[in-house]
C-alpha cells in the first residue's frame, strides 16, 4: 500500500512536533539544539530517507546531510586512537565549478584550449590541450574532485 502525501510516519512525526514546539517557543534567530539536529540525524536510516526526514522535518536538506556524514564519521571513527581520529576528514560535497567557455574551447585563432580547476582546499589543476585533441573536462573535474 501507498503512503499518501501527508501520511508522516509516527517516529518523523514525533520529532517534527519538538521541532514545532522549539519553533514556537525559541527566541528569534537562535540556532536549533543539538539534541533536536540529534533526533532528526537518528532517523535517516533504512527506514527513512534524508530526502524524506528533511521535507517531513522542514530542516534544511543540506544541512541534515553534513550531519548525518559527520555522525556517520564519528561512529566509524569510534575506538580509534586520537592521531588516527584526526586524520579523518568528513567529505563536503562540491559546490561550484566555472568553467570559461573561451577557456574550454579556446578563441579563434589560438591553438590551445585551457582548462583550470580549483578545489575547495585551494588546490588548483590547469590543463593547456592542444587544439584538436579531445578533453573529457566531466570525468577530469570528477576525478580531480575525488582526489585525496
Amino acid at each position: 500500500m501507498r503512503r499518501s502525501a501527508r501520511e508522516i510516519p509516527a517516529d518523523i512525526a514525533a520529532v517534527k512536533a519538538r521541532i514545532e514546539y522549539w519553533r514556537r517557543t525559541r527566541a528569534r534567530r537562535t540556532a536549533m539544539s543539538e539534541e533536536l539536529w540529534s533526533a532528526a540525524v537518528s532517523l535517516v536510516g533504512d527506514e527513512h530517507t534524508l530526502y524524506r526526514v528533511a521535507r517531513d522535518l522542514g530542516v534544511d536538506y543540506t544541512t541534515l546531510k553534513l550531519r548525518v556524514m559527520e555522525s556517520d564519521t564519528r561512529a566509524l571513527t569510534a575506538g580509534l586512537p586520537r592521531a588516527d581520529i584526526e586524520a579523518v576528514e568528513v567529505p563536503r560535497p562540491a559546490q561550484f565549478v566555472e568553467v570559461d567557455p573561451t577557456d574550454l574551447f579556446g578563441r579563434v585563432g589560438q591553438g590551445v584550449t585551457v582548462v583550470e580547476l580549483t578545489g575547495a582546499d585551494g588546490a588548483k589543476m590547469t590543463m593547456r590541450v592542444p587544439a584538436g585533441v579531445a578533453v573529457d573536462v566531466l570525468g577530469l573535474a570528477s576525478t580531480f574532485c575525488r582526489r585525496s
